[in-house]
């Protein structure tokens, strides 16, 4: 069964025109008598232009870019056929005229044959059919095809495709044939409307740009019509384009069809015009039956489908076989059948519900009865009616059947009616505006529509009780209702309806709209239908307006409020405002709002007395955008009056936390291992103040070293000792995020080894002197003197090493005195001196050069005079020491006065006694073999042996003076002169009268009467009486 007309008709568009009503609907006349001689002259009509039907092009095109061409020949003799495609070919091209470029466009037709064929005459080919399979770059083809037909017969034509829309009298025309034929039948050619693009894939047919049908589904439709439609009845054909509901006519004068039962009437699902039809279903004329027992028992029920919560009503009717309308005339005693009354009584019902009496009911037939789907519980229930004639008929049924139903003889039983209740549960449609989708199928609470707009639209015959679930529902604009239809909720649910228009539904004629429990809202204007059936049938065609009127409005208010605009995280805020009435703005007083906070309930706050509201002690955790509104809801005051509901525009704070920002410094500036070093600054907010006790973590190359918090003044620092040498990086951060912004702070330093200093002294030329005694080593030891420093003076850990060359030689502790290490063979030497520092400190290395020579050797005779006695032994003495006057015991040494030989010599003393020399000079001679370490060396040592008593002392002859300076007057002072010089003051007679020594030291010797010989420029001997010691004696 067909919903509505527009469904029907996609279906079957033979029917009518899509822009225009049924062309049947025009026919004034029930059956028109011409049908018949009509039918005769149509088809005399097609078979004159036979030949024309006989050859078809029509495209199918079922997606864009795509399409079929079929071409169909029913001819007798078919000699040839070709298919050919006709398109314009573009071409350019540029010419110069007059020195001026022009691009030149031609445009040639072309037909191509993109097929063909021919056939012989004996092959009798009287069929061709042909598929062309074609891609356009355009969506719907731009290209022409035309087939070319020859007969054996001398018959050629052409008919192209697609076909004009109007007449241009050549091959893609009409068949206009076939429009005269639809003239007689009323079947005009259809027309149809430019669409764009989009719903190309929704015309008739699909891709179909044309304005008038093209002849194979014009010859189609009629074809179909002639067929199977042109000798149905009016009501018939109009029952079936509606409803798609095989009916049968009743009566044609009183245009009375009756709607017949497919099951019994058809067969195979094809109306069965051989039926034989009931006593009463006769089609031309009723049958005429006396037996007034024969009765027709009708019962109607106005709603079959109620919704929950509505009435139905049930009326019966009982007619003869005249359909005339038949009562109860006679009432007759059972037992001596006699008439007790013989006036028009109603006749008696008994109502059965799904097989069970209903007990204590029992129904006049010109009454209606009236229930409510309460009654039946809100469920499905079956109805069945028996007609009774008296109360004695009614109860020998009630004994017979115990108040159970079964047909009996005689019976006058009605069909069953089936009531369907519709309710909240069994809807068509549903509507959740707030989970659902209009993209849904709307058909379940899961898969409901978003907006009762979608609802309306998909209303469609039966298909009309639309839910709306718990929530507001907006209707976008007013909407027009063609179709009954049923907006209800569920019990108890609380359901809105909004719309921006007073005017929520327009109601067309002889429609209605029933809604229950449903509130609609304008405003502050509210309309509350309970159960409330809207129905036009007021014969104006005029629409019903379903509109909420200011009567029903409350007083309207607003709300004005602020929120900080700047929220930090944490940190508590307060949102005031006022709830105020929109006409005059005046306070509202005592009223509950409603906070929200990002869409959810908040709290709820009352009004003072001023309308101001107030809601403290907020605060967020996050970090987010946020979003305020305060909704206030209808209510009526303790004042009498009721105010509206309002809310208030949405208002977004996004929340922050407080940027931080980290100074770092380090001190000292410049750290040295093992120095302690501090790491300080602040810890701001973006005002530069300080923040206060904040927990920071201190990395040191990445590595967490120390948790810290700042002071009252957002002030930090720490110490460290600096135990590893390099370059480090020290990071502070801070990330506690609650009310201020993580933060950090970097800094390079280097922890530097500590400063060295080395230095030592050597002389440029060392002697070899490690022959000598251990007590005398150091004193002509390699290196002189050293010294090993930090930056604080401080002698810093470690060793000392000496190296020649990759040999180490002496290793010795910082907190040496002294190196003991002497050049072991003559040459230069290239030494190193190398600090070997302990972790931290600075390791530092200098070189030593020196030369390494043999230490010179100084002999000496320490015998005071030179005149020995005769007689005597003569004992020479001395001393053997290194230039350096340091004694050793090491060579040999060598004495005589003619040969010479070994003598020994112990701690640089030698001692040589001659005996019996006789009187005369003698020199003595000591000599000093050299060796690796030491130079030689060689003296003499000229004595006299004589008779005399004195013993002198030539000091001229001596090596103890170097010079003899002789003066004619003393001088002022002796800073001229060196050590052992000799000064001899002349009288200017030639005679030296005073001696004076500066160095007196060689003097020791000397003693009372001691004479000193001088020797003067002529090698004369002169004797000086010299007095010495205030001694008288010369």
């Amino acid at each position: 069964m067909y919903k509505s007309l527009e469904t029907f008709l996609k279906k079957y568009p033979w029917f009518l025109d899509k822009r225009s009503d049924s062309n049947f609907t025009k026919t004034k006349k029930v059956f028109n008598n011409r049908l018949q001689d009509l039918n005769n002259d149509i088809f005399k009509v097609y078979l004159a232009s036979k030949l024309e039907k006989h050859l078809l092009v029509w495209k199918v095109q079922e997606q864009p870019h795509y399409f079929d061409i079929h071409f169909h020949v029913s001819l007798p003799y078919i000699k040839s056929v070709e298919i050919i495609r006709n398109y314009d070919k573009v071409t350019t091209q540029t010419i110069v005229e007059d020195g001026v470029s022009k691009t030149v466009t031609n445009v040639e037709n072309i037909d191509e044959v993109i097929y063909s064929e021919s056939f012989n005459y004996e092959d009798n080919i009287n069929k061709f059919e042909y598929l062309h399979e074609g891609y356009s770059k355009t969506i719907i083809p731009e290209e022409r095809y035309k087939i070319h037909v020859e007969t054996w017969e001398e018959y050629t034509l052409t008919k192209g495709f697609p076909e004009n829309d109007t007449p241009f009298d050549d091959e893609y025309d009409h068949d206009y044939s076939l429009d005269n034929i639809g003239q007689l039948y009323n079947v005009p050619r259809k027309k149809y409307i430019r669409v764009d693009e989009s719903k190309y894939a929704k015309t008739e047919p699909p891709y179909n740009v044309n304005l008038t049908e093209d002849d194979y589904h014009y010859m189609q439709r009629l074809f179909y019509y002639i067929n199977h439609l042109n000798d149905t009845p009016l009501p018939v054909l109009e029952i079936y384009k509606l409803f798609g509901i095989p009916a049968e006519m009743l009566n044609r004068d009183r245009l009375i069809a009756r709607m017949i039962d497919i099951n019994r009437h058809s067969t195979n699902g094809i109306y069965n015009s051989n039926w034989v039809p009931q006593r009463w279903e006769h089609k031309d004329q009723w049958c005429s039956y006396t037996d007034d027992e024969i009765l027709l028992f009708l019962a109607n029920v106005n709603n079959a489908a109620p919704i929950q919560g509505q009435d139905f009503t049930f009326d019966f009717k009982i007619l003869n076989s005249l359909a005339e309308d038949v009562y109860n005339t006679e009432s007759y005693n059972l037992i001596n059948e006699t008439v007790l009354d013989n006036t028009q009584k109603p006749f008696l019902i008994v109502p059965y519900k799904d097989g069970k009496i209903v007990q204590g009911t029992v129904l006049n037939s010109d009454a209606k009865w009236t229930l409510n789907t309460e009654d039946i519980n809100h469920e499905p229930a079956t109805f069945i009616f028996k007609l009774f004639k008296n109360q004695e008929q009614i109860d020998q049924d009630l004994i017979l059947g115990k108040g159970t139903f079964q047909i009996n003889e005689g019976d006058i039983v009605s069909e069953e009616i089936r009531i369907t209740v519709r309710g909240c549960s069994t809807a068509d449609w549903y509507v959740d505006a707030v989970n659902g989708k209009d993209t849904n199928n709307g058909t379940s609470r899961t898969t409901a529509f978003k907006t009762v707009d979608k609802a309306l639209k998909s209303v469609d015959g039966e298909k009309n009780v639309i839910t709306l679930l718990p929530c507001e529902h907006t209707l976008s604009k007013t909407y027009k209702i063609i179709q009954n239809t049923n907006i209800i909720t569920c019990p108890n649910d609380d359901v809105l309806v909004w719309c921006n228009n007073p005017t929520f539904f327009r109601v067309s004629q002889d429609t209605s709209l029933y809604m229950q429990n449903i509130r609609l809202r304008h405003k502050c204007c509210v309309l509350y239908a309970p159960d409330t059936l809207f129905l036009n049938n007021n014969n104006l065609d005029t629409p019903l307006e379903i509109k909420v009127h200011k009567k029903y409005c409350m007083i309207e208010t607003k709300i004005e409020y602020t929120v900080p605009d700047d929220l930090i995280y944490s940190d508590k805020f307060t949102i005031t405002g006022k709830l105020l009435t929109v006409d005059d703005n005046l306070p509202v007083a005592n009223e509950t709002v409603d906070l929200y906070i990002d869409g959810t309930y908040h709290s709820t706050v009352t009004t003072n007395t001023k309308g101001v509201f107030t809601v403290n002690n907020l605060s967020f955790n996050d970090v987010k955008k946020h979003t305020f509104q305060v909704l206030h809801h209808d209510h009526k005051n303790s004042d009498g009056k009721t105010y509206c509901r309002c809310q208030s525009e949405v208002l977004s704070r996004t929340v922050r936390r407080i940027p931080t920002s980290i100074s770092l410094a380090i001190s000292p500036a410049t750290i040295y291992y093992n120095d302690n070093y501090t790491i300080s600054g602040v810890l701001t907010d973006e005002n530069n103040k300080g923040i206060a006790n904040k927990s920071l973590k201190v990395y040191v190359d990445d590595e967490l070293v120390n948790t810290i918090t700042t002071d009252s003044s957002g002030k930090y620092n720490t110490t460290f000792k600096a135990a590893i040498v390099g370059s480090h990086t020290v990071k502070i951060v801070h990330d506690e995020l609650c009310r201020y912004l993580e933060s950090e702070k970097s800094q390079d330093y280097t922890i530097n080894l500590i400063p060295t200093t080395l230095t030592a002294t050597v002389d440029s030329q060392t002697k070899l002197t490690n022959k000598l005694t251990t007590a005398n080593k150091s004193i002509h030891a390699l290196i002189k003197s050293f010294s090993i420093r930090d930056h604080k003076n401080k002698i810093p850990p470690g060793t000392l090493q000496l190296l020649e060359g990759n040999v180490t030689l002496e290793t010795i502790q910082t907190t040496g005195t002294a190196f003991n290490t002497i050049p072991g063979s003559e040459g230069t030497h290239n030494y190193t001196l190398k600090y070997v520092a302990d972790y931290g400190y600075e390791s530092k290395t200098i070189t030593l050069t020196t030369k390494a020579v043999k230490t010179g050797v100084i002999l000496s005779f320490d015998n005071t005079f030179n005149l020995f006695a005769k007689q005597k032994s003569i004992e020479l003495f001395g001393s053997i020491k290194t230039e350096d006057g340091l004694i050793f015991d090491y060579g040999t040494l060598k004495i005589g006065l003619s040969s010479l030989e070994n003598q020994s010599f112990a701690n640089g003393k030698f001692s040589k006694t001659f005996n019996k020399l006789s009187v005369g000079q003698y020199t003595c001679t000591l000599s000093y073999a050299g060796n690796d370490y030491f130079k030689a060396a060689s003296i003499t040592f000229p004595f006299w042996v004589i008779e005399a008593e004195y013993v002198v002392h030539d000091l001229t002859q001596s090596s103890e003076h170097q010079d003899v300076t002789i003066l004619t007057s003393a001088p002022a002072n002796f800073s001229g002169y060196a050590e052992d010089d000799l000064i001899l003051i002349d009288d200017d007679i030639g005679n030296y009268d005073e001696l004076i020594l500066e160095d007196t030291t060689d003097t020791t010797g000397l003693g009372d009467d001691d004479t000193i010989l001088l020797n003067d420029e002529t090698d004369d001997i002169e004797v000086l009486i010299v007095e010495l010691e205030d001694d008288e004696e010369d």
